[in-house]
This record gives C-alpha cells, sequence and structure tokens, in this order.
C-alpha cells in the first residue's frame, strides 16, 4: 500500500530525548545523531544568487559561531512562550504542505484567502487558495485537539513535551490521555511521526476505570471490562486493529511499517453504538477503503469520551489529532459541510456581514458563517512537503514550510510555501524550526567521537583550525572546524568503546603507548575488617625502566637517571634527556612490585605530620622490597645509590633495594595546582589544555599537556614538565579539554599520600 514510504524523512531528524529543554537565555540546537547544542542565533544575511544562507549558531562552548547548512541539522527549539489570544471567530487553515494556521478570516476572493494570524505578526497574511485544502470554523462539531497545549492532557508527562503545539514522546513507557467529547459514532483522523519506528498504541472512546489508570500512570492496568478500541503499532512493524469488550477482535493490517524514519495518516471510525471500529489510511494508494472493519456488539452501549496514545519504545511526534462526527454509513467523511452541496464554490467572504458568497449550478447565493463547519478547497491528500527548506512551527500550533531568506536577530525573514508575500517575524514567537531536507553531513578525517560539556553532545572529530588557531573540533553537521583554544567551557571528547579493543601499540617515545603495571599503586586502607586482595604478579617494566607519575596522574614509562636539587633527570628515548621538577612529581615505580595493602594504623602513623616537623617536613616516602616504608627527604639518587635523610640522619641506600618513592604533600596545600602551571608553562593564544585518559592491557592511564595539532589519529603539543609529547588517539577513552583537562579528578595514582598536621593540644589552644 506504500502507507509510510511516501513521507519518510518527513521529521528531518532524531528527536533527542537527551537535549535540554530551551530557556529565554538559550535555544536548542538537535543534530543528526541525537547530538545537541544550546546557544543562540547569530546574523545569517541574505544571499546574492538566492540559495538559502547558513545557520550560525552562537554556542557558549566555543569563542567563534558554528556554522552549518540547513540540511545538516535536525530542528533548532526556542523557548516556551505564551501563544497570542485567538479569536473567538477563528478558523484553522490545513495546507498542502501539512501545515497548520489558526486565525480571523479577513477576506475571500478567486486567488486567495487574507488571514489575520497573531501567534506570527499583526500583519495579514495572503494564502493561495490552491495551497489550501480546507477550512474549519472553531467552535463547530469538528474538534481540533493537536495542534493545541499539552495542558489538557494527564499521565506520564515526565516522557512528552508540546513542541509548536505538537506532542512530543520519547523513551516513554507510559502514554498521554485526555477525555475529548466525541459523539457516539465519530472519526478520529490521527497523523503521527518519528525519526525510528516505533511502538505504540492508540486507543478511543476509553470508560472511566481505564481513564483512571491512565491519567496515574500512564498504563491501563488490569482489565476492567470496557470497551476498548484500539490501533496498535506492535514489533517489526505490524499495525493491529483490536476490538476488545467481552470478547476480542482482533486484525491484522497487510503492510508491514517500514524501519527509520516515518510518518502514519490514519483515521479510526468508532461508533460506540454498535462496537464498530474501522481503519482508514488516507495516505495508502487506495486511502478511501477501509485496511480493516470490526464490529464486536457492546454489552451495554455507552457513551465513553477518553482518548489515550501509549508509547511502548522509541520516540513519537503527534502532529495531528482532529475529532468530527461520523455521519455517513460507510466509513469516509463529508469533505465540505455547510455550504448547501458538495458542487457549492466559494466564492468571497463578506466580514462585515458575517457571510459567504457562494455559486452552486450557476447561481449566486450567501450563506451565514455560523452555518459553515468546514470547506473543502481540494481532496484531502497525503501532504506535499517541499524537496528543501524549514517546517516553522509557532507557539500556537500553526505551522507553515518555507524558506528561510535571512536572519538578523531577533527577526527571521521567511518565504513560506503558499503565502504570497515573505514574512518578517520575530524569533520569540516561534517555538521550532525543523529540517525539511534529506541530512547532509561532513565526512570526518579524524577518531569520530562525541564532544560533551555544559548544554552539549556534538559528533565529530578532532581537527586543526584554519590559519593556525590551533585545535578544533570539526562537528559533523558543521561546515568548518571551530577553534577549541579559548573555551571557557569544561568539555570532554568521549571515543566510543569498539576503539577500545584496538591492539595497543608499543609505548611511544613520549610515554604514551600503554603502559605495564599501571594497577599496581599502593593503596591506603580505610577501617578494619576490608578483605585484603592477592595481587597478580607485577608484569615488568620493559628495557629496565620505570615508571614516572606526575600529581596530574600522568603516567610515563622512562628511565630514570638521576635525583638531585634541580628534580628528576630520565630519559624518554634514546636521544633525549629532562629534567623533571620536584613541584609536579608524585611517584616513581623504579621497579614493578606488587602492591600491599596497608593497616589504618600504619597508614596513620606515615601521614600524620606531628607538630614539631610542621616547619620542615618531610618530602618522600621510600618503599623498601619486603614492603617496609621509610619517611624522610630524598637528596640524590644516581645509578647505584640513594641518599635518604631520615630524622636528620642521612641513610645510604642501594637503588636495587628501593621499589618506589612517594612525594608527600600537605593536605591543603596548593602542590597540585603548582603542578599544573608548571605543565601548562609559556602556554600560547592557540594552545587548549587537554588530558588524554588512554587504555592499556592492564588499566587506564592519563596525559595532560598543551595540545596544538592534530594528524591522523596522533595528538601533538607540549608539556612544560615532558616536553614534546604525542598522544595516539586510537588508545584513548576520553579528552578532557580546557577547564575539565585541570579539574580535581579520583583515582590518581598516589594522590591518596597527603601529610595530615597534627592538631594543636586542647591545652595550647587559645581560650575563646
Amino acid at each position: 500500500m506504500g502507507i509510510v514510504t511516501a513521507l519518510v524523512g518527513w521529521s528531518g531528524g532524531p528527536l533527542a530525548a537527551a537535549a535540554p529543554e530551551p530557556t529565554q537565555a538559550h535555544a536548542v540546537l538537535e543534530l543528526p545523531g541525537e547530538g545537541f547544542t544550546t546557544g543562540q542565533f547569530g546574523a545569517s544575511p541574505e544571499t546574492a544568487n538566492g540559495t538559502p544562507p547558513t545557520l550560525a549558531w552562537k554556542s557558549p562552548a566555543f569563542v567563534a559561531p558554528l556554522e552549518f547548512a540547513w540540511s545538516s541539522i535536525s530542528r533548532v527549539r526556542l523557548a516556551p512562550a505564551a501563544a497570542a489570544a485567538v479569536p473567538p471567530d477563528a478558523w484553522q487553515v490545513d495546507l498542502a504542505t501539512g501545515g497548520v494556521l489558526i486565525g480571523g478570516l479577513e477576506a475571500v476572493d478567486a486567488e486567495h484567502v487574507t488571514l489575520m494570524v497573531p501567534s506570527i505578526g499583526a500583519a495579514p497574511l495572503r494564502l493561495r487558495r490552491d495551497a489550501i485544502v480546507r477550512l474549519t470554523r472553531a467552535g463547530s462539531p469538528i474538534q481540533v485537539v493537536v495542534p493545541g497545549t499539552i495542558g489538557a492532557w494527564k499521565g506520564d508527562r515526565r516522557a512528552w513535551r508540546e513542541e509548536g503545539g505538537r506532542l512530543v514522546g520519547s523513551n516513554a513507557l507510559g502514554g498521554l490521555c485526555r477525555a475529548i467529547a466525541a459523539p457516539a459514532r465519530a472519526c478520529f483522523d490521527i497523523a503521527v511521526a518519528w525519526d525510528e519506528r516505533p511502538e505504540f498504541d492508540i486507543e478511543s472512546a476509553i470508560g472511566p476505570l481505564r481513564m483512571a489508570a491512565l491519567e496515574k500512570n500512564g498504563e491501563a492496568g488490569k482489565k476492567t471490562g470496557e470497551e476498548s478500541y484500539r490501533i496498535e503499532l506492535a514489533a517489526e512493524g505490524e499495525l493491529l486493529v483490536i476490538r476488545e469488550g467481552e470478547r476480542m477482535a482482533r486484525m491484522t493490517i497487510g503492510t508491514t511499517i517500514p524501519a527509520g524514519p516515518g510518518r502514519l495518516w490514519l483515521r479510526a471510525f468508532v461508533d460506540q453504538q454498535t462496537g464498530r471500529l474501522a481503519l482508514t489510511l488516507p495516505q495508502a494508494a487506495d486511502g478511501a477503503k477501509p485496511v480493516a472493519d470490526q464490529t464486536l456488539a457492546p454489552a451495554k452501549p455507552t457513551l465513553h469520551t477518553g482518548f489515550a496514545i501509549r508509547l511502548r519504545r522509541g520516540s513519537l511526534r503527534i502532529d495531528r489529532l482532529r475529532v468530527q462526527p461520523w455521519t455517513e454509513t460507510e466509513p469516509r467523511l463529508v469533505e465540505t459541510g455547510g455550504l448547501g452541496s458538495p458542487e457549492a464554490v466559494l466564492e468571497s467572504f463578506d466580514k462585515a456581514g458575517g457571510s459567504f458568497t457562494v455559486s452552486d449550478a450557476g447561481e449566486q447565493r450567501r450563506v451565514p458563517v455560523q452555518d459553515v463547519t468546514t470547506i473543502a478547497f481540494r481532496p484531502d491528500e497525503p501532504p506535499t512537503r517541499p524537496a528543501a527548506g524549514v517546517l516553522v512551527g509557532f507557539h500556537d500550533g500553526a505551522l507553515l514550510a518555507g524558506r528561510i531568506l535571512d536572519i538578523a536577530p531577533p527577526a527571521i525573514r521567511i518565504e513560506f510555501v503558499g503565502v504570497a508575500e515573505p514574512m518578517r517575524c520575530d524569533l520569540g514567537r516561534i517555538a521550532v524550526l525543523e529540517n525539511l531536507a534529506p541530512i547532509t553531513v561532513t565526512d570526518l578525517s579524524g577518531r569520530p567521537g562525541l564532544l560533551e560539556g555544559p548544554g552539549i553532545s556534538m559528533p565529530g572529530c578532532l581537527a586543526n583550525a584554519a590559519a593556525g588557531a590551533g585545535l578544533a573540533w570539526q562537528a559533523r553537521a558543521a561546515r568548518a572546524a571551530n577553534p577549541l583554544a579559548g573555551s571557557p567551557a569544561p568539555l570532554r571528547v568521549v571515543y566510543v568503546a569498539d576503539a577500545d579493543a584496538a591492539a595497543p601499540a608499543a609505548a611511544s617515545a613520549a610515554g604514551t603507548g600503554p603502559v605495564p603495571g599501571m594497577v599496581r599503586h599502593p593503596q591506603v586502607h580505610v577501617g578494619p575488617g576490608t578483605p585484603v586482595p592477592v595481587p597478580p604478579p607485577p608484569t615488568p617494566f620493559p628495557g629496565g625502566q620505570s615508571l614516572l607519575f606526575l600529581k596530574t596522574g600522568d603516567a610515563v614509562l622512562c628511565t630514570v637517571l638521576s635525583i638531585d636539587d634541580t628534580g628528576v633527570r630520565i630519559k624518554k628515548d634514546a636521544a633525549r634527556e629532562l629534567v623533571v621538577p620536584h613541584a609536579a612529581m608524585r611517584a616513581i615505580e623504579l621497579v614493578a612490585a606488587a602492591g600491599q595493602q596497608l593497616s589504618k594504623t600504619k597508614a596513620d602513623r606515615l601521614l600524620m605530620l606531628p607538630r614539631a616537623q610542621q616547619a620542615d617536613p618531610p618530602t618522600h616516602l621510600l618503599r623498601l622490597p619486603g614492603g617496609d616504608y621509610m619517611r624522610g627527604k630524598v637528596l640524590a639518587l644516581d645509578h647505584t645509590t640513594v641518599r635518604f635523610e631520615v630524622a636528620g640522619s642521612i641513610k645510604e641506600l642501594r637503588r636495587a633495594d628501593v621499589t618506589r618513592l612517594i612525594w608527600l604533600a600537605v593536605a591543603g596545600d596548593a602542590a597540585d595546582a603548582a603542578a599544573v602551571a608548571a605543565i601548562a608553562a609559556d602556554r600560547k593564544p592557540a594552545d587548549v589544555i587537554v588530558r588524554a585518559t588512554m587504555r592499556g592491557p592492564e588499566g587506564l592511564r592519563r596525559l595532560t599537556c598543551l595540545a596544538d595539532r592534530v594528524s591522523g589519529n596522533t595528538l601533538g603539543g607540549r608539556s612544560g614538565v615532558l616536553g614534546d609529547v604525542t598522544v595516539d588517539l586510537t588508545h584513548c577513552t576520553a579528552l578532557d579539554i580546557g577547564p575539565a583537562a585541570t579539574a580535581v579528578v579520583s583515582g590518581i595514582p598516589y594522590a591518596q599520600w597527603r601529610l595530615k598536621p597534627a592538631p594543636v593540644p586542647r591545652a595550647l589552644q587559645e581560650s575563646k
């Protein structure tokens, strides 16, 4: 039947349930792949060649605006606002594009219908008659429920929101319900859309017991014995029509709804007097013919007014819900009501006189407005969406398709399909701008990741900014990469899990490859009774190297040459030596050795700083092969000997007898901040401070640097402590950027070794 395929892609992109709600300060730009970023519109002037302008987007995560083609985004959602008051004599206009307008009728002539729409602006809209499907008078027996507000709906409101008069549900396990004063014989005209085929059911004529359960938690609960008229889109795209009472009649429609994006337009004809439920699909090839027609006589004919839609899986948007009397014997609607005959043609409208002039069989006559419920201008067919452009949703539920001409905040100018003249309207009147074109995205040159931060979740990859502006983020939907330098936002790039299974490479010269023994650093015992696991045998470091840890959590596999007053001299490769200052040091595992669980008593003793030593505290812990610790100061280390001061006495130990050196900090000092400052020394404007988290065969490790370039999957930069460094992004699980790279994180090796100054005895404390 082609039920859905004719409208695949109408909705344009993901519903992005994880995106935040827009506010007065920030709108929300939704991107393909469930990405989003909050921000504001930038200026987008009209182009000289008539092509649509790009979207300039000011995101708080970037200093410069992002630039998108409208065809590369899903939608922009703007802050909720109260809709302008609709006049009591309002009319709803349904357009061939699927658009809807609600306003006061001003005039009708041979080519146009003029409407005053308060939600759009103060100027009247001249609509081309050939673009109009029907006019429906407010207050007539025809009820337009959607577009409309969500206020009258009850149930699972946590997972549903109102978006330009439409109802949008995401990942709900319940649904919405409300009372609709429908007659005993009624037609429910419903249009729904989705980005990936969901599972849901729609039920009408619901009794009070089922409604009470639905209002409470969005589910009907146990069977109540009440009559049920239900349509379900089940797993695997099966469309079911179910009529249930004392017995059940179940019918499967002979067409499977395909996976992927789509839209479904259906009309459910319900006769509560006879128990009849019929379904037509107007967008199918033979849309006037019922695809299901079931009659199951009710035990007791009763008029019930409940209506519900329950979302079982995925996301769903309700674009339309119209309820009108079913007056014909067969399941079909009367296209024109009140003009006297189906052949009557509308000629004009006299607003002052409150009447229409129609021509019928060659004669003209007047028809009072109150006698007219709906006027059909053309057959009711599936909407014909434009091949490109946007669908604009206003706060009162008005929808118009068109082409953006320019944006000069706070105004936007749009050429709407079916409207005679381009319109300029305030952005504050708009609830949503939705892309109608097939999605086009940028091919990524680097490893794909997800940039996350406050108000942003953006698929893309690292790239080089133009004109030597340093490191940048190439959003999959953006036209160019945006520099990351100068961003005040704490950002993080998260990489997909499949890359973690990549075969680890050998450690690079910068010490950025997977490092054996990462998890062997000792942990302080925090209380009695804690089980002590048996540590696995340590993996020796390759080539007789040692593992050096910085206060930032960075770990470097290197050869330790010596220690003196200036710092720790190391060699990272065959040709390069450097000195790591003491201020940046956390620990050195000179040889691979298993960790040892310490008792709380021993840990407290090692970390307690007596008052007598607080003026000149110990700076190091030295660990011996048997697990014993010495507390003091490292004076020097060379290839054979460690000189260590303990309580004023200098001891010389064989280097082979020392497994670890730990640099002690005092609780509350600024040592960690000083270490970060050392790494970020000589920072240039285009530099971006980055902390890379990498996965090796035995655990995670970190490396912090000032990144300024990327080549393929290799991130390059420098460290004020380690010099030039590179990071293989194929081993990365995450990159913390900017303020996120300097934030305190848990799990830094040896960070628990902080001296705690002994309290002043009570007798020596000053009296209050």
